[in-house]
This record gives C-alpha cells, structure tokens and sequence, in this order.
C-alpha cells in the first residue's frame, strides 16, 4: 500500500509542478492540458534524462532524476514570466471543482486497476515476462539504450520509451521492478482515463456546453473505451446460451468460437479463456483449414486484463496528448513569423518531443499522429483564410515538415542504435476482412458513426444540392487515391495471376470504407467554410475520417515484418482506429443529448427511441463482454491480495527464488542459463536479476533483429556450454561471451540431458549451491549495466 500512495502522490507532484507549461502549451483549451499535465510532465521529464544518459554524461539513477526535476524547476522559472505563473494560479483557484473531480477520476481508476491486479499479479503469462525483462533492463542500465538482459553484450533493439517512463518513476520512488511493472499497469489505465475525460470535456466546452453537463457528459467516454469490449461478447452470450448454431459457426467462420454442447445452457461463459477470442476474429480459412489473414485486434480493455506491458498499451496517453495537440492547434491561429515568441517556440519543441516520444514508444502509432497533426494545421489554416487552399495544403506541410525535422533530431540518440525490421510495405492482395469480422471488431462504432455522418450529408445536400457535385466528386476521388495506388502496383506487379480479379474482390470493402471516409470529409469542407464552424463537429468527423481512410488502408498494404503478413499491421492500427472511433463515437452521443434539449418534445420521443434502440443494439456485446469478465471472475481474500508481480515464485519455487536474491547481492555481470521456447519462464534468472543471459527467447531476438543463423548459432553455443565434454572449448565459449555465472536448476537439467556437473566442478568454482541449484563463478567479470 506503501508504494501505491507512493506512485500517487509522485505523479501528483510532478504534474503540478509543470502544470505551468502544459497551461502555456495549450492555452486554448478550457482544461489548459491539466488533464494530461501528469503524463506530459513525466515525458518531458524521462526525455531529458533520456538524452542525458544517451551522451552518457551522467548515470540512470535517483538522484540524477531528482536533479534534473530541480533544474526543470529552475529553468519554467527563469523561461516564463510571472504573469503567467499568475495565470496558471488563477486558473487553479476558479477550476477547483474540475481539478478535485479530475483527481477524484485519475485516483480511483488507478485503485481500482491495483485492485483487480492484486487479485492475480503474476508477471508469468503470455508477453509479460519479456515486458518485465525491458523494464529491469532500463532499471539495471546506467546508461541509454540500455543493456539487452537476454542478449547478452549488446543494447536492446526494441521501442523502449513507454517502459522507460515506468522505469523513471520506479527510480525517484525506488520501488522494486516486480512492483514498478504492476503499478505501471495502474498509472497508464489512471492516465489514460482522465486524457480521455478531459479531451471529451474541452471538445464539449468548445461547443459551448454548460460546464455542468460537459463535467456529467465527459464521463462516458473513458468508460466506453476502456470498458467495454466488441461484438464478439454477443457470440459468447448466444455460445453460453447455446443458440450459437453450427449454421452461424460455419458463416462467422472463428475457429476459437466452438459450439458448446456438452455443458449445460448458462448466462455466463464455462470454458476458460473465453475472453480471448474477441482478439482472434480476422481470418481466412482454405478449404484444408489453414489460416491465410491470422490477425491480432486487441482492445484497452483487453489489454488491461491480459497485464502485457506492451508498447501498444503504453503508447495511449501518447495518443491522447497527440489529440490535445491536434485541439489546441485546432483552435490556434495560424503561425507567422510575427509570432514567433518564446512561448511559440516552447510549443513547437515541446511537440516535436512528443511526436519523438511518440515514436520510441511505438512507431506503429507514428503515420496516425501525423496525419492527426497535419489535419489539425489544414483545418486551422482553412478556417482562417477559406478561399486559399492550395496555400493551406503547402502551409500544412511546411508546419507539419518542420515538426518532423525538429522531431528526428531529437531522436537522433535511438536512431543511432536501433534497427528496425519493419522497412518495406507490402501489398494485400487476396486476402479480405469480411463484413462480419468488420462489424464484429467495430460495430458500436459503426452502428454510432455511420448515420451520424449520413444526417450531416442530408443536411448539407437539404440546403443546395446541383452546387456541390463538383467538388463532392473531387473529394471521393482524393479519398481514392489510396486504392488506386494500389491498383497500379497490382498492375504492375508480375507476381499476381488474376490481377483484376484481385482488383475487384478488393473493392467490396475497400470502396465503401473509402466512400465513407470521402463523405466525412465533404462535410469537413463545407464546416470549414461557414462564418461560424462548428469545432465540436470539426473535431468528431475528422476523427470518424482518419479512422475509416485507416480501416481503408489495412486492406490495400501491410508493413513488412518476419512473420510475412498484415498481422501487426491490423493489431497496431486497428488499436488506433478503436481509439478514434470510440472517442468519436462518444462525442455524437453528447451531439445526440444537445440536439434532444432543443427539438420539440413529439420530435425529441422519436428521436430518443430510435437512439436508444440503436444504441441498446450495439452496446449488448460489448457490454456483456465487460460483465462476464466480471461475473466470472473468482475474486480472492483481502489478506491473500498483493501487487508484486514476483512473489509466486517464492510460493511454488522459493528455492529459485532464493539463488536470484543472491544473484543480485552480486555485483551486475554476464551469465548463462538455458534458452527456451517464447512466453515460457525460460530467462526468468536474468530478467529478474538484472544480469544479461547469452540468450532467453530465441523467437523475439528474431523478430527483434532479423538475424536467425546468428541466433540459431547462440542456440548451439548453450547446448554446448551445458553439454559438451570438450573443457577448452566450453572455457573458449565461456570467455567469449565474457560470462562470470553459469547457472544450473531445473530448466537447465530438463533441457540439457546430457549436462555433466563433474565438467563444471573441474573447471570453475562453486559459489552458490542450494538443494540442485548450483551457480559456478568463471572470474570473467563484464560489467552487464554498462
């Protein structure tokens, strides 16, 4: 409990003491960025010390946080004037009520996240091992890019920041990293909850929404996109109810969702891990059951239960401090060269941070926020001077090609040493989402979205109809352009047997998908050019055309990676699109309730029986899916709930428990302890050590760097390090991966049948030896933390 009130009050600290920037950077919004100024804060916080450490100037430590938390302090002070300290006074002193309701939001969604995770806190399960792995590399590095525990003498090749940001925390309040890895968990879910709250709440005070209701009304969205799931819920209530037929189960065509005959009908779901399925949906079956499109569409829900630490998950309050950019630019005039003022150049190093940030985090986020921003500076542009497009369009792009440069070189320090596997763009060609799947994933979006667009085209076609023609046909061409793209390189491409075939199968989604983004953006158009837009609807449908051009696009390209298909590509940006989708979503419900309280009462019941049934319709899913995780969750005592994410181990192996404890009391060096296949406990010596390991995970090194002979060949050298009979050459392996340790438990006898102690005994000294596990010391010394 200690280290929660900690982690609390830390975050609560740091996001005051920068609640002056964040009122400076988005001084437009009626929040002022208080909403997100705890996530921000701890951004710029962890990015300084980043670069710091990456010219290895000083240590990854307490104390060196603590300084640079100080010399921040000094440096807002002398930067910024003293008015407008007043100014960010004032504003706390009249917002009181918003603050403590704020507050009130970001401190239970956090308890309530360490409660649910205290009901099972194991790091054991699916990526979560590797995830603890990354962030005990950044706690054991003195400096950046920090040390790969599981490839031993070389820097991790991953997008760390996001875990970086944990690991900034658990340094100034030196909490354990089995403990730091859940209370992460907690603070994105408390972070994330009060970003959307308070994007919601400035997106309705712009719209001139009583302050009560946008207090009432901003709730919704943070509890319908991160709590509840999709459609899938709905098959998993007619399975349990056993009115899932063979008939449906052959046309939604979802493996994992079998018929259930064999236990008796119940309202809740009977087999175990059930909720899984709902992030299995996109597939192509062949005929011999292969799967063709395996796809991965996670959701915040899920992945809040499932507890990976993962850059996906990390990365959201990234994404909503990129929406609060794209607000306040929204709502910014235009920059000039007359307004380049300190504070304008304040903002635009601040954004060039969080677009860096963005990308170390999860790059896979990194096309979306721009586009985000670039939208953001076309409509700014356009509100301000209409009749000047093309001017607009090139004023777009120098803004956004300035953020870009300015971005890249403050992520100069990980590009010098990252290398990424993800350099090609790849064409899908045969393979299609299905209407089903679609709607499966995305249909409370859809069923909201959808119509809310389709009224906004009646009303703007109700006003003038033959005028508009033109420009609506150049629109839906622009929005096409993507689909052509893709038609000349089918075209042109030798390696497809059918091309137009191809060509045509294409468009039965594509188009439509397409076509709904062209009519968003029609309606973009039109707003921009009345004498008083409306920036609640401007914000709404531009999230509702990113989100439907992103759908778009998954079905004409894929990012290349190891595995060879669209597989990451769904799972990264269909986690985007859930995002934009829902907040949208959210907004045209609070669109709904504003438009109620000014029709007539015969117009307002029709009106609100058919959103209710809509929306009754869509939300059963959805919402029996956040229901059944609950009714069929086995809650645990009180006394028996803890947060660290270790201490299993204690339990079922308190005798591999107790050699780590030891290891650690040592000084950080090289070991070697077996490989094994991925998502198992193998490389557990090391990750909770903090001393590399030649090797942990094969499978991920793989995908990580793209050099199977090189990892295949480190296979080989355990083998024979544990195996071999030959004692120059296991001391010439031992040497040259400069290994002091070499562990010997379980994992190492089952995997190594051929392992003789006698060799070890022969060659090196026992230094730690504890009912079968035996750790011989080499005296190789290679400072791992280096």
């Amino acid at each position: 409990m200690k280290d929660i009130i900690t982690w609390i009050l830390l975050i609560q600290t740091i996001g005051l003491i920068f609640f002056p920037v964040c009122h400076a950077l988005f001084n437009k919004l009626p929040d002022k960025g208080y909403s997100i100024s705890k996530i921000l804060s701890l951004i710029f916080l962890t990015y300084l010390a980043w670069l710091i450490n990456s010219i290895q100037w000083i240590g990854f430590s307490q104390i060196s946080l603590i300084s640079l938390l100080i010399i921040l302090v000094i440096t807002q002070l002398l930067f910024i004037n003293k008015l407008h300290f007043r100014k960010s006074w004032d504003w706390i002193k009249s917002n009181l009520y918003f603050i403590c309701i704020v507050e009130m939001i970001f401190s239970a969604s956090f308890l309530l996240c360490c409660f649910f995770i205290s009901q099972n806190p194991n790091i054991q399960f699916t990526e979560q091992p590797m995830d603890f792995m990354i962030l005990n590399s950044l706690l054991t590095s003195q400096h950046f890019p920090p040390t790969d525990l599981w490839f031993s003498n070389s820097n991790l090749n991953y997008y760390y920041f996001g875990h970086l940001l944990i690991a900034t925390i658990s340094k100034i309040a030196t909490t354990p990293a089995s403990i730091s890895y859940n209370l992460g968990l907690s603070l994105i879910c408390g972070i994330v909850t009060i970003g959307f709250y308070g994007l919601t709440y400035n997106a309705l005070q712009l719209a001139k929404t009583s302050v009560v209701k946008c207090r009432i009304y901003s709730l919704l969205a943070p509890v319908i996109l991160l709590g509840l799931g999709n459609q899938v819920g709905l098959l998993e209530l007619l399975r349990s109810l056993h009115l899932y037929t063979p008939i449906m189960y052959n046309w939604i065509g979802i493996p994992s969702l079998s018929i259930i005959s064999s236990s008796p009908s119940r309202l809740l779901p009977t087999i175990d891990g059930w909720w899984w399925n709902a992030t299995r949906v996109i597939n192509t079956i062949d005929i011999n059951g292969k799967s063709l499109d395996y796809t991965i569409t996670e959701f915040p829900l899920f992945s809040l239960v499932i507890r990976d630490l993962h850059s996906h998950l990390l990365s959201l309050p990234i994404i909503v401090i990129g929406l609060f950019l794209s607000l306040q630019i929204l709502q910014n005039t235009p920059f000039k060269a007359k307004y380049l003022n300190r504070f304008n150049i304040l903002a635009l190093i601040l954004t060039s941070i969080v677009i860096s940030v963005s990308f170390m985090t999860n790059p896979w986020n990194f096309p979306v926020l721009l586009i985000s921003l670039f939208g953001a500076y076309f409509l700014s542009y356009s509100l301000s001077n209409p009749d000047t497009v093309l001017r607009n369009i090139i004023s777009s792009i120098v803004s956004i090609s300035i953020l870009i440069v300015l971005s890249m070189i403050l992520t100069l320090p990980f590009f010098l040493h990252y290398q990424s596997n993800h350099n090609t763009i790849g064409l899908v060609t045969t393979i299609n989402t299905r209407y089903a799947h679609m709607f499966l994933i995305n249909g409370l979006w859809i069923m909201i979205s959808l119509p809310f667009i389709i009224f906004h085209i009646f009303l703007i076609q109700k006003h003038n109809i033959k005028k508009l023609e033109v420009q609506q046909l150049f629109i839906l061409l622009l929005c096409l352009i993507p689909y052509l793209i893709w038609i000349i390189a089918i075209l042109i491409s030798n390696e497809i047997v059918n091309p137009w075939t191809v060509i045509v199968n294409k468009s039965y989604l594509t188009l439509p998908l397409s076509t709904i983004g062209g009519l968003t953006l029609y309606i973009i158009v039109k707003q921009t050019s009345c004498q008083r837009p409306n920036y609640l609807l401007l914000f709404t449908l531009s999230l509702f055309f990113i989100s439907y051009m992103t759908l778009a696009a998954t079905e004409l390209f894929y990012i290349k990676d190891i595995f060879g298909n669209r597989m990451n590509t769904m799972f990264k940006f269909y986690y985007q699109v859930w995002i934009y989708l829902g907040i949208g979503s959210s907004l045209v419900v609070f669109s709904l309730l504003l438009i109620l309280e000014k029709t007539n009462i015969s117009k307002r019941s029709i009106l609100l029986v058919c959103s209710l049934c809509m929306l009754t319709l869509g939300i059963i899913g959805p919402a029996y899916y956040s229901l059944a995780l609950l009714g069929t969750h086995e809650f645990i005592s009180l006394k028996d709930m803890n947060i660290d994410g270790t201490s299993f181990i204690s339990y079922e192996n308190p005798t591999e428990m107790a050699a780590i404890t030891w290891l650690t009391q040592q000084k950080p060096a090289n070991i070697v302890e077996t490989y094994g296949t991925d998502y198992s406990s193998a490389g557990r010596i090391s990750s909770l050590s903090g001393n590399s390991t030649i090797l942990a995970w094969p499978g991920h090194q793989i995908q990580w760097r793209a050099n199977q002979s090189e990892i295949l060949r480190l296979t080989m050298e355990i083998n024979t390090i544990y195996e071999s009979t030959d004692y120059a050459l296991t001391h010439a392996l031992i040497k040259k991966h400069a290994i002091k340790y070499i562990y010997i438990g379980n994992r190492e006898l089952k995997s190594h049948a051929l392992i003789k102690l006698s060799k070890f005994n022969d060659l090196y000294s026992l230094a730690y030896s504890n009912n079968g596990i035996s750790i011989y010391d080499t005296e190789i010394y290679y400072d791992s933390s280096q």
